[in-house]
């Protein structure tokens, strides 16, 4: 039994592999926290590239950039769970909930700030004039999906499998805003 394991490795050899596990998980969160980092960075390098004429320009770009970056990042730790808490020690749904977040802000206040600069509510109407204008405006169709996604994932428990399904949409709208 317990009696048995603790004469054959010895108390120290517990405590070694738990400190161990405590500097890898503390290494693997700096380098999470890095990669965090440079993916909020890259959209303010992009501001320093191209220059925009105005504060709510740079709101507008930024706002969404970073939704952009979130939502991929939040659907790359979906994918990836299991790995994250072994290496970092983080609860998936802590992380994703904070990256789902800060993803909708960003991405609701995209539209808004560019519906404040062009005066017009058109902006969040999905444009079907064209294929080439639905393509080039996905965000706005976007947008309706993305909150039919996060309505259905504040409903989880009420319907247990089906809300996972319509928050699959977050793909759809990955590949709206590209």
């Amino acid at each position: 039994g317990i009696r048995d394991l603790v004469r054959s490795r010895g108390l120290g050899d517990v405590y070694k592999r738990q400190v161990y596990d405590m500097e890898s998980k503390t290494q693997w969160q700096i380098l999470l926290a890095i990669i965090f980092g440079v993916l909020l960075l890259i959209p303010i390098g992009t501001l320093i590239y191209i220059t925009p004429a105005t504060a709510l320009d740079a709101i507008i770009r930024l706002s969404a950039l970073w939704g952009f970056v979130g939502l991929t990042v939040s659907s790359i730790v979906n994918l990836n769970k299991r790995i994250l808490y072994q290496k970092f020690g983080l609860k998936f749904m802590q992380l994703h909930h904070g990256l789902a977040i800060f993803s909708l802000a960003m991405a609701t206040l995209h539209p808004v700030a560019f519906a404040i600069k062009t005066m017009s509510i058109l902006v969040f109407i999905p444009d079907f004039s064209s294929w080439y204008n639905f393509w080039l405006l996905g965000g706005r169709p976007a947008l309706i999906i993305l909150y039919i996604a996060v309505i259905a994932a504040l409903f989880r428990k009420k319907s247990k499998k089906a809300w996972k399904y319509i928050h699959m949409l977050i793909y759809v709208v990955l590949v709206l805003i590209l």
